[in-house]
């Protein structure tokens, strides 16, 4: 048999292998089926995401192979085919099938090929009634194709399962997933649709929505009469602003400042741009004629992202050497664009504030506010505990908090918070401070987090101090929270913080203080492929040896699911590592990998 199914640009066919077995009318069937569906879509799936209908049928090794796989996507396969299946590399075909039909009609939904589908839905390939049709008018809320999200309703209106005792998965006129997709990718034809479609019931537009529409640009939806999107949003919310600001959209940007007198926005908005490398909402933020908000981090964050534009930047913007430098830049200009007491706590500018203090400013109504519960405050001080300003962070405490602490209100969420905030970034000076008084110390409850917010950091220094001064002792920790501390550790590709850990196992005299065990080992090295970082992988096969952990196939095919980037690098060194004998990986999982690149 010699079956051309890789034309339209996928590849060129293979010629059947020696030995094949012959064509049955099933094997007919679905060859004619897959190659008319190839022919009316040059691309089922955007690369790089896997084809696997194609690969598999290409790929593999055997014509056995290849059969088995066709007769596994038809549903069928029976004793003579189980017969087949034995004999082939790929022994896990019948369990995957379901998988790769799932991706092929998400693909057909996104590209809005209803002809592809009616050729499923007339062949009876396909059970219709008994798909997770959710996923599917998602797909087609994603694609914009009004057309293919009718034909899933028709199909499925009033059809009964065809299998005994199966029941569909997903009703289709269940709006959720649905809007949500169609506000992210921006498609308001899509979005009526869904709202004419459940007329029946209200269909609200909710605050994740109108952050879809800001997060991914969508300018023209929030000026669309027929939505009426701007009597929705909330004007004293800065989500809309920040999130737009670090996708670097100017136009949603642009539309905040004409539709309101007072746009709200955060520090985050240029902090997240900054690390994105947005360089032209930077310029935007400046030309605004806005208050300018960010944080000492910004430029940090640039650097660690790579963003080398940004970091010239901010080296050269007046107003950041301003506030980083003070009185040692001669002439500096007092930085009157700034009203943010967030950016002045991060710089530690006590003398800014000194200087706003005089006069009847808005920093001077918030520093000596009567509500000792203000939230800017409280940000101003977790900002203050995470750039490690000392200074700072004992003022505002002395300032804001004095005409309450005579009669010792709980702030110990605060505390907790600052203390997390100090751990995370590696702030020894305040996190010393707040460990030394009872009343500003971590709960033991809290601790562990503030533990775990030490090894997501990477901050080695922060646990050794614990450890040193005696607040980590035998028993502060169960082996659930070492687990979950490790995992932070591994998830964030925090090396040097494991092995510190590794070597340290015993020192607290309690073997749930420190220590390894073989099922967290598992867990670290899922969060590393999780995660993409792969150094974490070497290091495990490093210290505990050859294949010291296993990831199981359910967990490799979410791997393959990851974004581009992230699931190349694991992937490559997942083959290679199985190459090389590091890690155990059977013969069907290798193949599912290399499609998977």
């Amino acid at each position: 048999m010699n079956v051309n199914l890789m034309q339209n640009g996928h590849g060129p066919a293979r010629p059947a292998a020696r030995g094949a077995i012959a064509a049955t009318p099933t094997l007919v069937l679905a060859v004619s089926i897959v190659e008319q569906i190839l022919a009316n879509i040059p691309h089922v799936l955007p690369r790089p995401e896997p084809t696997y209908l194609f690969a598999l049928m290409a790929v593999p090794p055997s014509t056995l192979t290849r059969c088995c796989v066709l007769l596994g996507l038809l549903g069928s396969l029976t004793r003579a085919s189980t017969a087949v299946q034995a004999r082939c590399t790929y022994a896990r075909v019948d369990t995957i099938w379901d998988d790769m039909l799932d991706r092929l009609l998400i693909g057909l939904s996104k590209s809005g090929n209803v002809q592809g589908l009616e050729l499923f839905l007339q062949s009876n390939i396909v059970d219709v009634s008994a798909r997770p049709i959710y996923k599917y008018m998602v797909a087609a809320s994603q694609g914009g194709s009004v057309d293919v999200l009718d034909w899933w309703a028709d199909a499925t209106e009033e059809v009964e399962p065809q299998t005994p005792g199966k029941c569909r998965k997903g009703l289709p006129y269940d709006s959720t997933d649905g809007l949500a997709a169609a506000f992210a990718a921006g498609h308001t034809d899509v979005v009526l649709w869904w709202k004419q479609v459940n007329w029946r019931v209200s269909v609200d537009v909710t605050e994740h929505h109108l952050l879809a529409v800001c997060r991914n640009g969508h300018a023209h939806m929030l000026s669309d009469a027929r939505l009426q999107l701007r009597d929705l949003v909330d004007e004293d919310n800065p989500d809309y602003m920040d999130e737009a600001s670090a996708c670097g959209y100017v136009e949603v940007l642009n539309w905040f400042l004409v539709h309101f007198h007072k746009p709200q926005y955060t520090h985050r908005a240029m902090d997240r741009a900054s690390a994105n490398g947005h360089l032209h909402v930077l310029d935007w933020w400046v030309r605004s004629g806005l208050s300018l908000k960010f944080t000492s981090s910004a430029k940090v964050n640039a650097a660690r992202a790579g963003k080398t534009h940004v970091v010239n930047w901010w080296t050269s913007f007046p107003l950041y050497r301003t506030l980083l430098c003070g009185s040692l830049l001669q002439g500096s200009p007092k930085p009157t664009q700034v009203a943010d007491l967030v950016t002045f706590a991060s710089f530690g500018a006590l003398s800014w504030i000194r200087e706003q203090l005089k006069g009847k400013t808005y920093l001077k109504r918030i520093i000596y506010s009567e509500d000792v519960s203000c939230d800017e405050v409280d940000r101003c001080l977790e900002m203050a505990a995470q750039c490690n300003q000392l200074p700072m962070w004992r003022f505002l405490i002395d300032e804001h908090y004095r005409q309450v602490l005579d009669v010792d209100p709980d702030y110990s969420g605060l505390w907790t918070s600052c203390a997390i905030a100090a751990a995370l970034h590696g702030a020894l000076d305040v996190l010393e401070v707040l460990m030394l008084n009872i009343k500003t110390r971590p709960s033991a409850t809290a601790f562990p987090i503030v533990v775990a917010a030490a090894c997501q950091g990477g901050s080695k220094q922060v646990l050794q101090f614990l450890v040193d001064n005696k607040y980590w002792a035998a028993g502060s920790l169960s082996e659930d929270d070492c687990a979950s501390a490790l995992q932070a550790a591994a998830a964030h590709g925090r090396v040097k913080v494991l092995k510190w850990w590794h070597d340290s196992d015993g020192q607290l005299h309690s073997p749930s203080s420190l220590h390894f065990p073989k099922s967290c080992v598992d867990d670290l090295a899922w969060a590393a492929c999780h995660n993409g970082t792969v150094d974490v992988l070497d290091w495990l096969v490093n210290t505990f040896g050859k294949q010291s952990f296993t990831i199981p196939s359910r967990r490799l095919y979410a791997i393959a699911s990851k974004n581009p980037k992230k699931k190349a690098v694991v992937v490559e060194w997942m083959l290679k590592a199985a190459a090389e004998g590091s890690i155990c990986l059977s013969p069907a999982s290798i193949e599912y990998l290399r499609m998977a690149l």
